[in-house]
């Protein structure tokens, strides 16, 4: 079985393309994943995915958002153009994606035009959603 859980954060924006006859979207990102146990370190994983997943990538992740990832590790290699030297690549091909931190704050223009971060208030215990007043 071939199956992959990563946890990590974008290192930069996801990148798009499309093929070349603009049929299917194509998303590439790094993410970088923390080593744990004795040989402590971080890991910079090459990732990549296609159609639902590849919209939501595009549509939601952002450079510096940690998420969870799911999919499976494909090897592959490729002969450099100049010297003819075989290269060997390992990508991950992700087809689900997990936020684990919460939402960023959202940020509003305050009326001094500088950006403020705009706060909400929990709902406090035993607040009846039912209306006051008929």
């Amino acid at each position: 079985m071939n199956r992959v859980f990563l946890m990590g954060r974008l290192v930069k924006d996801p990148q798009v393309y499309e093929t070349k006859d603009s049929k299917q979207k194509i998303v590439k990102y790094t993410l970088a994943v923390d080593r744990r146990g004795d040989t402590k370190g971080t890991d910079f994983i090459s990732c990549i995915c296609f159609g639902n997943a590849a919209d939501f990538a595009e549509r939601y992740l952002t450079k510096g958002r940690k998420i969870l990832v799911e999919g499976r590790w494909e090897t592959g290699s490729y002969n450099e153009k100049n010297t003819g030297k075989k290269i060997f690549t390992n990508t991950a091909n992700i087809y689900s994606h997990y936020f684990v931190d919460p939402k960023p704050k959202a940020t509003m223009e305050g009326p001094d035009g500088e950006q403020q971060v705009a706060e909400f208030m929990d709902i406090p215990d035993g607040f009846s959603e039912e209306v006051p007043f008929t």
